[in-house]
């Protein structure tokens, strides 16, 4: 019976180590900051059902996509929906020629500002597992995708 229990304590031992071992040696990722400037536009409009009368944009939805050219090509796609409370939000992905990059953003759909700050939650190919922010610069159709990705 003390073989068992000896071996039993051995094998955690074993496991700890390599938990332990795991932990310290945990790929963090590589930080990466893209920077990129959309073209010609194509988009829709829709009725979005859930508008308020006053909104800053009205009652209408929109899904769009654009090429996307800078450190980086390929397209944005986006949908975006004002919500109630005078906001807008866009969900959408860039579709780059290396993988994809999925973003939120939730904002003030106010006319006077052109700058937003949104998330980026995702992505796939290069960009497996991405974390970020992104800064979008309406009026000079910019975007500055800032994340950490899986290496």
């Amino acid at each position: 019976m003390k073989g068992i229990a000896v071996v039993a304590l051995l094998l955690g031992i074993a496991g700890t180590a390599l938990g332990v071992i795991a932990l310290l040696d945990q790929d963090e990722g590589s930080d990466q900051t893209l920077s990129l400037t959309g073209g010609k536009e194509t988009r829709v409009e829709f009725r979005a059902p859930a508008a308020v009368n006053g909104h800053p944009v009205g009652r209408a939805a929109w899904s769009s996509n654009s090429e996307i050219t800078g450190d980086r090509t390929g397209e944005y796609v986006r949908t975006c929906l004002p919500v109630p409370t005078d906001e807008i939000e866009c969900s959408g992905s860039f579709l780059l020629s290396d993988g994809d990059i999925e973003v939120e953003l939730t904002e003030e759909a106010d006319p006077q500002d052109a700058n937003s700050d949104g998330a980026i939650v995702g992505g796939t190919g290069a960009y497996e597992g991405a974390q970020g922010s992104m800064q979008v610069d309406w009026k000079k159709d910019s975007y500055t995708l800032s994340f950490t990705a899986s290496d």
